[in-house]
């Protein structure tokens, strides 16, 4: 049994160091220092908050009678998943002159997400001390890496939906009508980001239906309808947000950047070379078929793994949260804010982890940690420092394989217990 101050103690390492950083950089401004290239401010903020001013200014635009199309202060394409929360700012009577504040609580919601699932990891947990405190040093780097920081520099609402997906996940596993609340946290978290809908990859097995768990069931009917009144919309992000366009893995994931990155020679680029680019459909091909090769080789190493019932907390977060990075992994590429979902990932693992007691889940789940935290400290490596350090290429490189490999062993692990099921429920 561990003592308490050991179980609580580990939780205030990732909420207590996540919350210092945090507010050492909204005090400073000095984004840099974590190789991130900071967008010049457009409100009295220090901090360019730029995402978010997209929305703010939209606010502004919706209660102004302005057109919305050209509403982002950067010039950038129109975005419509920015309408919504708009709507919802402008409703309160907010807008450009709030940009500051809500950018600094968007960064504390991010910290609020990290020491939730701290101390649920802590909760849970019924090994001994020191893997526990790895999965909490885990979670403490996953909160500091320059993806997250990026995301809370441009005030990205990337945070807020990772916190709705959490809540979701957390209310449909629960016995009581407290699930049903996890229909409307899906429901925001889908309108607020589209691709947020791989939420549910872990209830896509046959226990859903038998167990009759109406709530997930409703959830995935409600974010499904949205989805197909808003094809449009999805459409018209798709094309604007650049995500089919020759990207490296400089700040941007996506099985084709994975391959094309090394190719693209040692020194790290934005884009790829010419001759990359122009061979991009290919490599897309030949990044599914590896894709393809590496669920089916995990596939048949963990068919016969010890996992974590399809109901449990350990499940639903990390197939879940994987779930929520597998789509936008292969439709193309996402900014690497979107690796926030691999905190509830790691946090899932760690559940998983705390309880195993077959000996091949002890090694897998410390395994995809390892690979999920290298895959965020070696995130959004967009500039040197002001010391002029950065990573090195051929480590980028292994934190993009390393999410290769995961989102690839979600895919399998959700194949497996999808046809264990089947099967159980074919013997029965």
């Amino acid at each position: 049994m561990l003592r308490p101050w050991v179980r609580w103690g580990s939780a205030l390492v990732p909420t207590l160091t996540s919350g210092a950083i945090t507010s050492y950089l909204l005090a400073s401004g000095n984004w840099r220092q974590w190789g991130i290239e900071e967008m010049a401010p457009m409100t009295a903020s220090n901090t360019s908050f730029a995402d978010l001013a997209n929305i703010t200014f939209t606010a502004d635009c919706l209660a102004n009678g302005q057109p919305i199309e050209a509403c982002d202060p950067y010039g950038r394409p129109f975005q419509p998943y920015v309408v919504l929360p708009a709507r919802v700012l402008e409703a309160l009577g907010l807008g450009t002159q709030s940009t500051g504040a809500i950018g600094v609580l968007l960064g504390f919601v991010t910290v609020a997400l990290v020491a939730w699932l701290a101390f649920l990891v802590a909760s849970r947990w019924q090994r001994d001390a020191a893997p526990l405190m790895a999965t909490q040093i885990a979670l403490t780097l996953g909160a500091i890496s320059p993806g997250v920081i990026l995301g809370i520099e441009r005030g990205q609402i990337e945070s807020l939906t990772a916190l709705l997906v959490v809540a979701a996940l957390l209310a449909f596993t629960r016995p009581t009508a407290i699930r049903w609340l996890g229909v409307p946290a899906s429901l925001l978290a889908t309108t607020l980001k589209y691709l947020t809908v791989g939420m549910f990859l872990a209830f896509a097995n046959r226990a859903t239906l038998t167990r009759r768990n109406w709530a997930v069931l409703g959830g995935i009917a409600a974010s499904g309808a949205f989805l197909l009144i808003s094809i449009p919309q999805l459409r018209q992000a798709a094309e604007t947000s650049g995500s089919g366009n020759p990207q490296t893995t400089m700040s941007a994931f996506g099985l084709t950047n994975t391959i094309a990155t090394p190719l693209s020679g040692p020194t790290l680029n934005y884009f790829p070379p010419a001759e990359i680019a122009d061979a991009w459909p290919m490599l897309r091909i030949i990044g599914f078929i590896l894709f393809a090769v590496a669920i089916t080789g995990i596939y048949l190493l963990v068919r016969h793994l010890e996992m974590p019932p399809a109901d449990s907390l350990a499940w639903v977060l990390t197939i879940g949260s994987g779930g929520v990075l597998l789509l936008p992994y292969l439709i193309g590429s996402s900014h690497d804010y979107r690796l926030i979902f691999l905190i509830p990932f790691i946090a899932g693992l760690g559940l998983w982890w705390g309880g195993a007691r077959h000996a091949r889940a002890t090694h897998l789940a410390p395994a995809l940690i390892t690979l999920a935290t290298l895959a965020l400290v070696t995130s959004a490596s967009m500039l040197p420092t002001p010391q002029g350090w950065r990573w090195p290429t051929w480590l980028v490189i292994a934190g993009d394989i390393g999410l290769f490999a995961i989102l690839a062993a979600t895919a399998a692990l959700a194949l497996s217990m999808a046809l264990r099921t089947i099967r159980r429920d074919t013997l029965q």
